[in-house]
């Protein structure tokens, strides 16, 4: 089960958490920078306002500079990272809110 993150009224653009990731994260760490995300119900439904999104952000950025190796789940983190953070951008800016939709 993943986590789908999407701009409220934009079915076009989401970023997916895979559970393979989510596990991953969860086994390698506790209590961490990230725990915000880990701490999201994957059978929930979550709005989130711009405190949130500047959170999730802060995350995208930890996850990005933190997983650097060149190999399989690096690479899904920083990607997942990356596509996360451009979302929560464009929320921003233009105002919007964000969904977290569990599986």
């Amino acid at each position: 089960m993943g986590i789908h993150f999407k701009i409220v009224g934009n079915k076009k653009r989401a970023v997916e958490f895979e559970d393979r990731i989510d596990g991953y994260l969860r086994g390698i760490h506790g209590e961490t920078e990230f725990s915000y995300l880990l701490q999201l119900d994957p059978y929930e439904y979550k709005l989130l306002t711009e405190p949130e999104i500047q959170n999730l952000l802060k995350v995208c950025d930890f996850l990005i500079q933190t997983y650097s190796k060149d190999d399989w789940y690096h690479n899904r983190v920083r990607k997942f990272g990356y596509g996360l953070r451009d979302l929560c951008l464009i929320a921003l800016a233009n105002k919007d809110h964000m969904e977290a939709l569990g599986d």
